[in-house]
């Protein structure tokens, strides 16, 4: 709601009130009307009192807007998050725009930029080594334009890249060209996407 409590003293009532501009405005005659606007707005109110003598007085409505998504691990790498597969947690993402800033994944992967003005925004993800990006396609990052609302699902998926290595825990051996070379207690090790055997 806008307007003061009262909203005009100091004259003679009853008071009437008028409010412009009307847009985004439930009532423009209403001392106190409910404002919603789609963007930053400067309202003026002039209010005549039974004598005839009027005022003026005006009242800013600040709107801003937010962008939010989450960042996940795509572990079959179909670049949709499926049921079972985690957020990440402290990936970085980047704002630019009329608005520009960073922010890092939280616990459950979910992220948010808020208190956005209107405008175009692109929104990106920073990398981490032996990760491929999934989510979003190519370029990889989101263009975002805040109207009237605010945007919520750019989300991002990643799958870790695959590596498997060997562990011998015998001792070295050197063995003649052609030779054999046993190994003992071998361990098979298999990284990204959080697995291992």
């Amino acid at each position: 709601m806008i307007g003061g409590s009262p909203t005009a003293s100091g004259g003679k009532s009853p008071y009437t009130y008028s409010w412009t501009p009307t847009t985004g405005l439930n009532d423009s005659t209403k001392p106190n009307p409910t404002a919603s606007p789609t963007s930053t707005t400067t309202y003026t109110v002039t209010v005549t009192d039974a004598n005839g003598c009027t005022d003026t007085d005006d009242v800013v409505v600040t709107v801003t807007y937010s962008i939010s998504g989450a960042k996940f691990n795509d572990l079959n790498g179909n670049g949709s998050w499926d049921p079972g597969e985690p957020g990440l947690e402290d990936w970085t993402i980047n704002l630019a725009g009329p608005v520009s800033g960073t922010t890092t994944t939280a616990a459950d992967g979910s992220y948010s930029f808020t208190n956005l003005d209107p405008g175009d925004y692109t929104v990106s993800e920073t990398l981490k080594p032996g990760w491929a990006q999934t989510c979003p396609a190519t370029p990889g990052t989101y263009s975002v334009t805040l109207t009237d609302s605010p945007v919520i699902d750019r989300d991002f998926g990643n799958q870790g890249a695959m590596s498997i290595s060997l562990e011998k825990s015998s001792s070295s051996a050197i063995v003649a060209p052609g030779g054999n070379v046993t190994y003992t207690n071998n361990k098979l090790h298999e990284h990204g996407n959080g697995a291992s055997t």
